[in-house]
């Protein structure tokens, strides 16, 4: 039950990611957009100064892959891929034909790209039609756009981003879609590449939004590079199971054209945020301690743009306006010898008492990334409301070192990001109200608190 519960927050939480939609510049109207590149394969032969066919590698994709000339050709204004059964000369029992345009043709964003494609059904056939950088990836990062796979007879394509960060295992924000498509016909996928966003299209229906999410490690490197395209015909592999009916070759991709738009306008900047610590002060906050408790200084101070918690007295400091449905992100450490007792407050409610109505990220080490309060949290019993971290191990940093925090809050719906960990995810009753940290008995510092509303 535990585990049906998780697995229910977490659809309910992908079913309200829409709002960062809100704050990213994808979708842009045919009217931004203008044709740079077009490939329409009229030519009598491959275009060499644009392609080279892929070789045989070691991966799944292109461990079938053949530089014999039948596998790959143009016919009739459409590029041709084929997969067939190996013959004698052969290396491997399938042949397959791919190209590239790698080192000879490559894109950097903000750009719009379109292919045109159709192919057959085939048990164990995966077409793709996809990008990687054309350049050295940067140390330890990574970056693929998958503008189409398919598998076997599915009724429906593929589109995918993946990074570091994905491969890593985070599943939030979403980073695939599918969609249905004409199994025996023509269609249209397309990609958008944006300093802030990924979109993908299938005949014209944006199927996928990827956010850029500030304070997420290796999230999204994408804008960073050019990208050259794959084509690329494949039989068998880990994902698309063995080709087990080999008399319905040949396998067949054929792509009709290409097209790269480049933006007619500025690409507008990642969405501002709010920084809720960027005044010389804190007025906007209101300072709520605990009574007939001694201190030898300011419980709240700001200094350089950071808030510093002495610990003493009991209490907390939370902003005078309300928030409802936003994304949070913010830096944090422990400012003194070892770890201490503190918390992070959202939708935290009116009535400013020393142990408030919010929900609270606890912050001490044996307890980090729990979520805890008095207000009613689905699936889990009260009064005193505790969901523990589904994450076995917390991911914070060692004492004195910043921390990484973003929340996503909307509807009620919150999901905890530590360090590029997704920690928790909760629904709240309460759906609005203020954001808060505690002061809990030791000294904590927090800076580039920034809040993206809706």
């Amino acid at each position: 039950m535990k585990i049906q519960h998780t697995m229910k927050t977490l659809n309910h939480f992908l079913s309200c990611i829409a709002l960062l939609a809100l704050l990213v510049s994808c979708g842009k109207t045919e009217g931004q957009w203008k044709l740079v590149w077009e490939e329409d394969f009229a030519g009598e032969t491959i275009d060499e100064s644009v392609w080279t066919r892929v070789d045989k590698g070691g991966a799944d994709w292109n461990d079938m892959m053949s530089l014999r000339e039948d596998l790959a050709f143009v016919e009739n204004g459409q590029l041709v891929l084929l997969g067939k059964i190996g013959e004698s000369g052969d290396a491997t029992p399938f042949v397959t034909g791919g190209v590239k345009s790698s080192g000879k043709k490559s894109f950097r964003g903000p750009v719009r790209m379109e292919i045109k494609a159709r192919f057959n059904c085939v048990n164990g056939f995966w077409p793709a039609l996809w990008l990687l950088p054309d350049t050295p990836f940067a140390p330890g990062d990574y970056a693929e756009i998958d503008i189409m796979e398919h598998l076997n007879s599915d009724d429906f394509a593929y589109q995918t981003v993946h990074s570091r960060f994905t491969r890593n295992g985070a599943v939030e924000p979403p980073k695939y879609a599918t969609f249905e498509i004409d199994r025996e016909g023509w269609n249209v996928y397309a990609t958008e590449i944006h300093r802030d966003s990924i979109c993908m299209f299938i005949n014209g229906v944006k199927t996928l939004t990827y956010p850029r999410v500030e304070g997420l490690e290796l999230q999204f490197p994408w804008f960073d590079y050019p990208y050259f395209f794959i084509l690329s015909n494949q039989l068998g592999g880990g994902w698309v199971g063995p080709v087990d009916n080999p008399g319905q070759l040949p396998s067949e991709l054929r792509v009709d054209w290409i097209r790269v738009y480049e933006s007619t306008c500025p690409e507008e900047p990642a969405a501002e945020g709010q920084d809720l610590l960027s005044g010389d002060d804190l007025s906007g906050w209101k300072v709520v301690l605990k009574e007939d408790e001694p201190a030898e200084g300011p419980t709240f101070s700001l200094s350089d743009g950071i808030l510093q918690i002495s610990g003493q007295p009991f209490g907390y400091i939370r902003t005078e306006e309300k928030f409802s449905d936003y994304v949070l992100q913010l830096e944090w450490r422990w400012a003194g010898s070892e770890g201490v007792d503190g918390g992070i407050f959202n939708y935290l409610q009116e009535g400013d008492k020393v142990w408030p109505q919010g929900v609270q990220l606890q912050m001490t080490p044996k307890d980090m990334g729990v979520l805890m309060g008095g207000i009613p949290l689905e699936g889990v019993e009260g009064p005193f409301y505790r969901k523990p971290r589904i994450v076995e191990e917390s991911p914070e940093k060692p004492v004195g070192e910043w921390n990484r925090m973003v929340f996503f809050c909307k509807d009620g719906h919150i999901s905890a990001w530590l360090n590029g960990v997704l920690v928790n995810l909760a629904v709240s009753e309460a759906t609005e109200g203020y954001i808060g940290f505690q002061s809990e008995g030791g000294p904590m510092e927090f800076r580039n608190v920034i809040i993206y509303k809706k």
